[in-house]
């Protein structure tokens, strides 16, 4: 990602953050893939701690994750 690019992923996820607190929402949660090392790395980066496995409904297992605000 250039520069610019990343400048506006920030943005945009302090914005969801915001809107987020402003609505009462203690947290936000999220899963990847266990192979997806980019995302996970993502996510840590960003203040997401590992929280443990979760499964869809067709039994396909996730990573989970949270961020509390």
């Amino acid at each position: 990602l250039s520069r610019r690019q990343r400048q506006m992923c920030i943005r945009d996820r302090d914005y969801c953050a915001d809107l987020a607190r402003a609505a009462g929402v203690p947290s936000l949660r999220c899963d990847t893939h266990a192979d997806n090392a980019t995302m996970q790395h993502t996510l840590e980066k960003n203040g997401y701690i590992r929280c443990g496995t979760i499964y869809l409904a067709d039994g396909a297992p996730r990573i989970g994750y949270e961020r509390v605000l």
